[in-house]
């Protein structure tokens, strides 16, 4: 989760751009046990959403910017109703940002638990899987995982949520094949590259990839806010 565009009045937030991705993990573990020439079936598994709160005038400028839906102008009094709505049918939830501090902060500040049974940060997951001691930027893990997107479309609130989500199912991806070596690896990793080059309607950014395998009951649910 990342937020920016934040304006606050006497240090609570009153406006504010938030993206939204969320992978119910047994759609995922349903795909897996497809043939690859019928993985498209259901190609757009993750869903992703742009809020831009309390700030009309964005759709101006703005409006063709997020790739993967519509931008929604939302009230700031609606944002916990409609984040429990959107999450209903998704829990127990795994809460998945990169960096995350003012995020998980923010949603603190508005009394918004999404009662996640984890968090997982991808700046610090990404260090095994690349072997590093030092946080990586988004763009320069989109650039790592060979994941394809285009400069002019990060720092989009809803794009970066997408993005955040698919670095995570690819550190996963590189964690197995780590752990395996010269062992065969799982049949979702096939799978996972398949969908992760599929190329869809705007960009070739619609693309997919899997998780752990302790992970497969749950569902993972990325916020990202715009960044700037």
């Amino acid at each position: 989760m990342d937020v920016d565009e934040l304006k606050e009045s006497e240090g609570i937030p009153v406006q504010f751009h938030i993206g939204i991705s969320v992978l119910r993990t047994q759609d995922l573990h349903e795909k897996c046990h497809l043939p690859l020439s019928h993985a498209d079936s259901k190609p757009y598994i993750i869903r992703s959403y742009h809020w831009v709160v309390e700030d009309e005038n964005y759709f101006s400028t703005h409006d063709k910017t997020f790739c993967f839906g519509k931008n929604r102008c939302l009230p700031l009094a609606d944002l916990d109703k409609r984040l429990k709505k959107l999450l209903a049918r998704c829990f127990p939830v795994i809460l998945v940002v990169h960096g995350g501090h003012r995020e998980i902060t923010l949603l603190q500040k508005l009394n918004i638990n999404l009662n996640p049974i984890f968090t997982i940060d991808t700046t610090k997951a990404a260090r095994y899987s690349l072997q590093a001691f030092y946080d990586f930027s988004l763009k320069r893990l989109l650039k790592e995982f060979n994941i394809p997107f285009t400069g002019e479309h990060l720092h989009i609130a809803g794009n970066d949520a997408h993005f955040t989500l698919r670095v995570l199912l690819m550190i996963a991806v590189c964690d197995v094949r780590r752990e395996l070596g010269s062992k065969e690896v799982p049949a979702w990793v096939p799978v996972l590259y398949y969908l992760t080059f599929n190329t869809g309607k705007k960009l070739t950014l619609y693309a997919m990839s899997n998780v752990p395998r302790k992970a497969v009951r749950y569902s993972l649910v990325t916020l990202c806010g715009t960044i700037i």
